[in-house]
């Protein structure tokens, strides 16, 4: 610990140049690749294709999409390196990373754009004729895999299966908070009463969510047929069906030639190959036993990018780390003590030497893969003096002392934790780091029992889901670590209901700015360090692959395979 202390010493007193790093890797226990990944220039424009243009034409930061190339190429295998699976049913279980790709199975009545906005899906088109009412017209035509027609009734018997308590749905609680009730109106209409106004709605029946979504629609009949158990089957209308399943060794899913947009997919089959090690996974990759990573490496993007037979994706998360204060406990029960803290920390430094720059320096809450993205909010800037003159303003000149937890087995976590306990130290700030176990992590700041938690958030595309249950003084995580009577408390909560009750985009938007302003402003329970990106790594043969607004999802409908 010692040297690698040594080591944050030196790094934030100057710019690593190419040599220095390599300098100082041993002592810093960094790996030669991963400072290699740090110290080397950005991709050419060869390399990197530039970011694709959110709606209205502007850029979106982050990402390396997949080129295309003029033809698609029709059949053949891809063979995907996949963590596990336990399930393919759309609504039990969190069906590990396996149930990210769902959506290559099942439809839902809407899906996102490249920045997360909902768009019709199994619903042509919806209308919103009072704020608590949704009434969605269906597609006309549409077959599940089994060869049923879907319809209205369909659409009912996916919400009753999810509401039904013998169901053990998980995606329940997210359709019972909102929704009041639900009825066919013509085979292909469906409603929706909502008890309060819910701009967010239109992402809770979506396809393109990561994990189990409660707006996936199966089949009927084949849900009747199997006894209700879909874990093996996964009977929806997307664009390819399951077709075998070997428990931990391959799952396959062939194409569905009766998917209702004409002319895809392009691939006869996709193999999902259960690949546990991510080391494996690369070693399969660079041999060809599989032609796409699902969740590559931050550390081997250097290394990706120089090999002439792959090619990294890297794709903004809507995900971050960062630190979680709980301001029911002193220091963080004063707002001058947390912006102190927030002054004192240089993101852009631990952005690049602990996360290669893959993962930027976090600025609003929002990142640039969602449409509530304002690119107007920056977030605190490194001023240690500033920093002091908080400590002072807060009754504590001489600085403060607290202890924050990180759970076990996320190196990249304690990395950043070291970088800020020394940084915070140069104020005056002391930070105890205890390491606990990654389940018990999120219990304890749950429960109220920690001063602060450095976590990552796995947050969803739809703002007010990634605000609602850490920010809300009401929500799942508010209650033990938030004072609801704090007016700062109480206005951020008015920002959150107002968010969700707005449903024009553009005034949702701005209220998204305000509240990201009055996270910052406060240093509102979270200080955050980066927003995550998702790096994916593909054989250069693959070919028409575009990542996912939440990015964990991949969806190989347009994907091809060059001969």
């Amino acid at each position: 610990m010692v040297e690698q202390k040594n080591y944050w010493s030196k790094f934030f007193q100057r710019q690593l140049t190419r040599r220095r790093a390599l300098q100082t890797a041993a002592g810093a226990g960094m790996s030669l690749v991963g400072l290699l990944a740090c110290a080397a220039p950005a991709p050419s424009p060869t390399s990197a294709p530039a970011s694709p243009a959110a709606p209205g034409g502007t850029p979106r930061p982050g990402v390396t999409p997949t080129p295309t190339v003029a033809t698609p190429v029709s059949g053949g295998t891809l063979k995907v390196a996949q963590v596990g699976m336990t399930t393919l049913d759309a609504h039990v279980g969190s069906g590990g990373s396996l149930a990210w790709q769902l959506v290559n199975l099942y439809n839902a009545l809407t899906t996102y754009d490249p920045v997360a906005k909902p768009i019709p899906d199994l619903a042509e088109s919806w209308e919103i004729p009072d704020s608590r009412t949704i009434i969605f017209k269906l597609r006309k035509g549409v077959k599940f895999h089994d060869g049923a027609d879907f319809n209205a009734q369909a659409v009912k018997f996916s919400y009753d299966r999810v509401m039904d308590p013998n169901t053990k749905s998980t995606a329940r609680s997210r359709v019972a908070e909102i929704v009041k009730s639900y009825e066919v109106m013509d085979d292909y209409t469906f409603k929706f009463n909502l008890g309060s106004p819910s701009a967010s709605f239109l992402s809770t029946v979506t396809s393109a969510g990561s994990g189990v979504q409660p707006g996936y629609v199966v089949s009927p009949e084949a849900a009747k047929k199997l006894n209700n158990d879909l874990t093996q089957q996964g009977v929806g209308t997307g664009p390819f069906q399951a077709s075998e399943w070997r428990m931990d060794d391959h799952i396959t899913f062939k194409k569905f030639p009766g998917y209702w947009e004409k002319g895809f997919p392009y691939l006869d089959q996709i193999t999902w190959q259960i690949i546990p090690d991510a080391t494996v996974q690369m070693t399969m990759l660079k041999t060809g036993d599989v032609h796409f990573v699902t969740e590559g490496q931050t550390k081997d993007i250097a290394a990706v990018r120089a090999d002439p037979a792959l090619v990294p994706i890297v794709q903004m998360s809507v995900g971050y780390i960062g630190m979680y204060m709980n301001q029911r406990k002193p220091p963080f029960d004063k707002k001058a003590l947390r912006l102190a803290l927030a002054y004192a920390i240089d993101r852009e430094a631990i952005a690049k030497a602990v996360f290669f720059d893959v993962h930027p320096a976090m600025q609003g809450l929002f990142s640039p893969a969602m449409w509530a993205y304002d690119p107007t909010i920056k977030g605190h800037p490194f001023d240690p003096a500033k920093a002091k003159e908080k400590l002072k303003e807060g009754g504590a000149p001489d600085g403060y002392a607290f202890t924050a937890i990180i759970a076990s087995g996320r190196p990249e976590h304690l990395q950043s934790a070291e970088a800020m306990k020394e940084m915070l130290s140069k104020v005056g700030i002391k930070m105890t780091l205890q390491m606990v176990e990654r389940e018990a992590a999120s219990d304890m700041y749950v429960r109220g029992q920690v001063q602060g938690w450095l976590g990552q958030a796995s947050s969803s595309p739809e703002p007010h889901r990634a605000v609602i249950d850490r920010f809300y003084s009401k929500g799942t995580r508010g209650p033990a670590n938030i004072d609801p009577e704090d007016p700062d408390a109480k206005a951020i909560d008015a920002l959150i209901e107002r968010g969700d009750s707005t449903y024009d985009l553009e005034s949702r938007k701005a209220v998204y700015s305000q509240l990201q302003k009055a996270l910052l402003d406060n240093n509102f329970i979270f200080y955050g360090l980066v927003w995550r990106a998702v790096s994916q790594v593909r054989r250069k043969e693959v070919m028409g692959y575009a990542p996912s607004a939440d990015s964990v999802v991949t969806f190989f409908k347009k994907t091809w395979l060059q001969k």
